[in-house]
């Protein structure tokens, strides 16, 4: 199948062609979608093999590797996990080795979001969130991965909430300051107490902003940073994601060494205690759940840029 679609990568060929796997339908749009995603994968890798950086796949995109040897059929991102130490180094070299119409952000960069982990985006494409749809974003809106870091957590229960409730707080303020410095484009039939609930917290965000917004982005990685330097505890986890779960606390030892496994039509690392992670993040992870992994995006489009739908917010939901 031809395509016009913004990537370095050759595909094989028919990948992009619609393909029924494990009972589930996979559009062409959709394989675009996972062509582009795969593309800024392989510009990761990239930089990761050229500063030394050990990684690995997380989330869905692990379970898929292992069930699927790729893709879960219905999920539409790519979950990437680095330790600290090899995070911090990748955010710091990805802005120089990243160029258009890849962009880099470590989440704290523009006004109306805020994320706690790291993305690499196609500019030249467009991934439009539902939540997305009624908020003018300042912030990239192109097809993107996820890259999370990995931190060291107290091995004592109770000191471990205590940190984690103390992240949650922090990020949540983090969500609001930033998200609010959206500008607010109110639904169809909205109420007036809610209209006037959101525009009030808009003036209080973008008066505060420019005092608060670095400082309480530094202090909140500053704090997941803590107990960076013992890496003699037996746990780990993602603190990105509030609110912290039971799941995302995961023993060191499950990353011990990488293990290499198909996804798609190449080579990617998931740790060894990948069955233990599975289970503990998914339960019976072998059974399938057929279509609870999109993220429900309103607009895809791979081969046109995110800006062509935003420069007027009148484009129409599919």
């Amino acid at each position: 199948m031809q395509h016009h679609l913004p990537i370095k990568i050759e595909l094989p060929e028919h990948f992009l062609d619609e393909e029924t796997r494990d009972g589930y339908t996979i559009s062409p749009l959709m394989k675009k979608v996972w062509a582009v995603e795969i593309d800024l994968l392989f510009e990761f890798v990239r930089i990761c093999d050229k500063y030394g950086l050990k990684w690995y796949m997380g989330g869905g995109s692990m379970l898929g590797t292992v069930r699927h040897k790729g893709y879960i059929p219905w999920d539409d991102d790519i979950d990437l996990n680095l330790f600290r130490k090899d995070y911090d180094k990748f955010c710091e070299v990805a802005r120089q080795e990243l160029k258009s119409p890849y962009f880099f952000t470590d989440g704290t960069a523009d006004k109306g979001v805020f994320r706690a982990y790291a993305q690499i985006y196609n500019s030249d494409t467009t991934c439009i969130m539902a939540n997305s749809v009624c908020v003018k974003r300042s912030f990239n809106q192109g097809i993107s991965i996820d890259i999370f870091p990995i931190d060291n957590v107290p091995e004592a229960e109770d000191e471990r909430k205590k940190f984690t409730d103390a992240i949650e707080k922090k990020c949540s303020f983090c969500r609001w300051l930033y998200g609010h410095n959206g500008i607010y484009i109110p639904k169809t039939g909205e109420g007036f107490i809610r209209r006037t609930k959101h525009f009030a917290a808009s003036v209080v965000a973008r008066i505060v902003w420019p005092f608060l917004h670095k400082k309480c982005a530094d202090t909140l990685f500053s704090l997941m940073r803590k107990y960076e330097s013992d890496n003699s505890g037996k746990l780990i986890a993602d603190l990105s994601m509030p609110p912290f779960l039971r799941r995302r606390l995961w023993e060191r030892a499950w990353y011990a060494e990488t293990v290499e496994m198909p996804f798609e039509w190449f080579i990617v690392n998931v740790p060894c205690g990948y069955d233990n992670w599975l289970t503990n993040h998914y339960g019976n992870w072998k059974q399938f759940e057929k279509g609870t992994a999109l993220h429900l995006a309103a607009i895809y489009d791979p081969e046109k840029p995110y800006t062509e739908y935003t420069k007027n917010m009148n484009y129409e939901i599919p």
